[in-house]
């Protein structure tokens, strides 16, 4: 029995140190402290937006993204992960595979396929070392799909810069920035025909030029800003062989300055405030939502801004006397005005330092009349107080005018009227002119800002006399100005004939060219001449001209030594012989009256015949043909005319038909179509 009890004592130590018992720990000896835990790698593959996938290549972008975790599984920072894989399958970006993890212990790197015709499956590795131990490698499985590579061009694209020519763009006009991508190889070369993807947000526009880069490397295209006038900050993403770089263009100009009449409120008091919104170069942005916030709830709300960019609420005045905030949001910007009610409530002296200078500005300068009962059209007037250093002078006391008197000026108006506008914390104080019906001459409206540093004694009226400062601008009533020229080129006709070009321009009272202005063109032969080539050429081109013989109706070339001017022999232009008309008493071969000359002889027609309006420029082209026969013997005259609103406008020039420099020799011209005798003459 004591064999049997010490054989069973020595079964049961065995099987307790073979369980770890004994208090020791697993994998140790009884009483041993045991192995530490180990920490671990996770890995997994991603697209851009950090989606999970399995696929790398094609025209997604492909990251390798690891989180390294210490043993208690906290997040661990700045550590190197080396990314791995099949080398015949897959690269990173960049080529050494290897990134530092962030404070959320996440590293990633690019995974591109290996080479163009890399396809098949393998295994992603993730490995780190973590105080001075080896981490628990991560790995996770993925595919290059057959035919999911770039082309052999692309391929060869190991890293490439971006260039912008500017950081910021102005949100006015046709500006745009410039992009410019250089794509190079492993070794630093420029790498020609790579594929290049473009994408831009924040509603811009991006027109490439063309699809891959060039000889040099270079692809390259242009930003705009396309219809949203609001600033903000634009990202553009590039994609190159499956790389992906990202800059930032800023862009700016958007203005937004508060009104708020009258500019003392009385407590109860209906008022309104107006927003306006403009952009880099001063031009109002149309449709714009503005969202009005602040102290006094009945301003708050939304309302979109017309053709002048203004946006206007109603509000009635809180009954507390006190100052109140109101504000504005739109098109990337905030503004703010301090609102004062109160019949008591005074608002500061300006304090006007020695040097300071005042301006005021129209915006724009040329604007057209409003019919009666409407005010759509305005321009706008800024008035700035900076002193000497460019620091803005508030609480400056404005007052608006209209000075000048007559056409465009006394049927108009201001929005302020009489009332005493302040500058505001940028030295600021603005109103709106509303012209009426009539147009003025050029810079015939005068304004003036009168100033104080403090309130207008009773009764004050802005004039001449005063503190101020003017600026003039026109109301272009569309009374329109036609023009008529040519330049030194004749041209070369089919079946000897030449062909004369000239441009009509069409322009408003201010001078801007007017666009899509219909144009009626005429032509009349005013004279035509008779004698000899070699003599002297005396057509009378003043316009008052037009029925004067040269010298007279009897008179011979011979006799007068000189060519003789008659008059075209179709008094009336109705192409039939009335009595009086046929003055040389010429026949057809059919022994019929003819009249001299012929409206034929000259062809005036549009140069392009589906176009008989301006351009954006205010320009049509014209032209006119004739043969060469009938060169330098007739004298014409060319009538433009348009008629846009109303408003008509007409030029009429004087020309002679002439001939090319290498038909002086032996040009057909040389014999004499209408003969060599009187004007009342048939020889």
């Amino acid at each position: 029995m004591f064999f049997l009890r010490m054989l069973a004592g020595f079964l049961l130590a065995a099987l307790m140190t073979a369980c770890g018992g004994g208090g020791g720990s697993p994998g140790t000896t009884g009483g041993g402290s045991g192995s530490a835990a180990t920490p671990t790698v996770t890995v997994e593959l991603v697209d851009a937006a950090g989606q999970p996938i399995t696929t790398v290549g094609g025209t997604q972008s492909s990251f390798a993204r690891a989180t390294v975790r210490d043993a208690n599984g906290g997040a661990v920072a700045a550590t190197v992960v080396t990314f791995g894989a099949d080398a015949a399958l897959a690269r990173f970006v960049p080529a050494a595979g290897t990134a530092l993890t962030d404070g959320s212990g996440i590293a990633s790197v690019q995974v591109l396929p290996a080479t163009s015709s890399s396809s098949g499956a393998g295994v992603l590795t993730a490995d780190a070392t973590v105080a001075g131990k080896a981490a628990k490698q991560g790995t996770t499985s993925f595919q290059i799909a057959q035919g999911s590579a770039v082309d052999p061009a692309t391929a060869k694209v190991a890293n490439f810069a971006l260039l912008l020519d500017r950081s910021t763009l102005p949100n006015s006009g046709t500006a745009t920035a410039k992009l410019t991508v250089t794509a190079v190889d492993s070794s630093n070369n420029v790498a020609p025909g790579a594929a290049v993807t473009v994408a831009t947000d924040a509603n811009t526009v991006y027109t490439p030029s063309g699809t891959v880069t060039n000889a040099q490397g270079q692809y390259s295209g242009q930003i705009g800003i396309g219809g949203d006038k609001s600033n903000r900050v634009v990202t553009i993403t590039v994609t190159v062989n499956g790389i992906v770089k990202q800059t930032a263009l800023q862009i700016t100009g958007s203005q937004l300055e508060l009104i708020v009449m009258p500019t003392v409120l009385a407590p109860g008091q209906p008022s309104s405030v107006s927003a306006r919104a403009t952009d880099a170069t001063g031009q109002p942005i149309v449709g714009q939502t503005v969202t009005f916030s602040g102290d006094i709830a009945g301003a708050a709300g939304q309302a979109t801004t017309d053709l002048n960019g203004k946006a206007t609420r109603t509000f009635t005045a809180p009954t507390a006397v006190g100052s109140y905030l109101v504000q504005a949001a739109a098109s990337g910007v905030t503004s703010q005005l301090s609102v004062q009610v109160g019949a008591g409530t005074t608002i500061p002296a300006a304090t006007i330092p020695a040097g300071a200078q005042p301006s005021l500005a129209a915006v724009p300068n040329v604007v057209a009349p409003n019919p009666d009962g409407t005010s759509a059209n305005q321009a706008q007037l800024r008035f700035l107080f900076l002193d000497a250093q460019n620091r803005p002078v508030p609480n400056v006391r404005v007052r608006f005018a209209i000075t000048s008197t007559g056409q465009g000026s006394f049927d108009s108006t201001l929005s302020t009227g009489t009332s005493t506008v302040y500058t505001n914390a940028s030295g600021v104080a603005t109103a709106s002119f509303v012209p009426g019906p009539t147009g003025s001459p050029t810079d015939g409206v005068v304004l003036r800002a009168c100033y104080s540093a403090t309130d207008f004694a009773a009764g004050y009226t802005c004039t001449e006399s005063v503190p101020g400062v003017n600026v003039r601008l026109t109301v272009a009533a569309q009374a329109l100005a036609v023009s008529i020229g040519n330049d030194n080129v004749l041209n070369a006709g089919t079946g000897g004939t030449y062909i004369k070009t000239f441009v009509v321009t069409v322009a408003d009272a201010a001078g801007r060219a007017v666009p899509d202005a219909p144009v009626d063109i005429s032509l009349d032969i005013t004279h035509f001449g008779k004698g000899l080539f070699s003599q002297e050429v005396t057509f009378p081109l003043n316009i008052a001209d037009y029925d004067r013989y040269v010298p007279d109706v009897t008179t011979a070339p011979s006799v007068f030594g000189a060519r003789v001017s008659c008059i075209n022999e179709d008094r009336n232009r109705n192409g039939f012989v009335d009595p009086g008309d046929n003055t040389n008493g010429s026949v057809d071969s059919f022994g019929q009256p003819t009249l001299e000359p012929r409206r034929s002889d000259i062809i005036l027609s549009y140069s392009d015949p589906a176009v008989r309006k301006t351009n954006a420029g205010g320009v049509l082209l014209i032209k006119i043909e004739y043969s060469q026969r009938f060169a330098t013997w007739l004298a014409y005259r060319v009538r433009a005319t348009t008629n846009v609103a109303g408003s008509q406008g007409s030029a009429e020039r004087a020309f002679v038909t002439t001939f090319a420099e290498g038909d002086a020799d032996n040009g057909s011209f040389h014999t004499p179509p209408y003969g060599v005798g009187a004007c009342n003459s048939a020889d």
